[in-house]
């Protein structure tokens, strides 16, 4: 269906894509996988195999962030005083004091994505940005009983460490070994000598993950 900035709902009409590349179920998502998502990812985990390695690819780490919720307190709008952005369709579900204290946990909400995450053991990666630097590290959720790896990615507009350090800038490079059923992440530093803009790229931290 084709749309315009008029007819468009964000509420409504969420982008989310899948792709198999290479053996492997790809997933990407808009912000986060809420609950609502979570209801689309089922419908598309249910057309590939069990056995097929899946990849998510989200704006939002997965322990979420709590201002991007939709906002729990009536009417549920967006203002300065609850500080939500409704970027999320789930409301936050952490109790009222926790906003008011300026506590924003995420365990509740975590727990529905770490169930969806034991029902669906294929998830082998979680890709993501928000705050962006390079890092390679392995999600646990909050009560430390999920292993996913998981790979922040950098930003060349709001990188936390290239914003200041042009040389720290980055993007990963991802490898299928379709003989091998490996996926290998490269960290590729272009940019590390701003004098010769024709230098090769640096490769900095590479991690190598078995998916099959």
């Amino acid at each position: 269906v084709d749309m315009t900035s008029a007819s468009y709902n964000y509420a409504v009409d969420k982008v989310n894509y899948s792709r198999n590349i290479g053996g492997v179920h790809f997933v990407f998502l808009t912000i986060w996988p809420d609950s609502l998502q979570r209801i689309w990812m089922e419908q598309d985990l249910a057309m590939v195999g069990s056995a097929m390695p899946v990849i998510i690819f989200a704006h939002d780490p997965p322990e979420g962030d709590a201002k991007h919720f939709t906002n729990p307190v009536a009417p549920c709008s967006i203002n300065a005083k609850d500080r939500f952005e409704n970027l999320v369709a789930e409301k936050y579900k952490e109790p009222i004091t926790a906003i008011e204290s300026g506590s924003v946990p995420t365990v509740m909400e975590q727990r529905g994505f770490v169930a969806f995450l034991k029902k669906h053991p294929n998830i082998r990666a979680y890709f993501h940005g928000h705050s962006n630097y390079n890092e390679f590290y392995e999600y646990k959720g909050p009560d430390n009983d999920v292993d996913l790896p998981t790979f922040r990615a950098d930003s060349p507009m709001k990188g936390k460490l290239s914003s200041k350090d042009e040389t720290a800038l980055s993007f990963q490079l991802i490898s299928l070994d379709t003989v091998t059923g490996t996926m290998t992440v490269r960290e590729c530093l272009w940019n590390s000598n701003p004098t010769e803009p024709s230098a090769a790229i640096v490769f900095g931290a590479t991690k190598t993950l078995q998916l099959q």
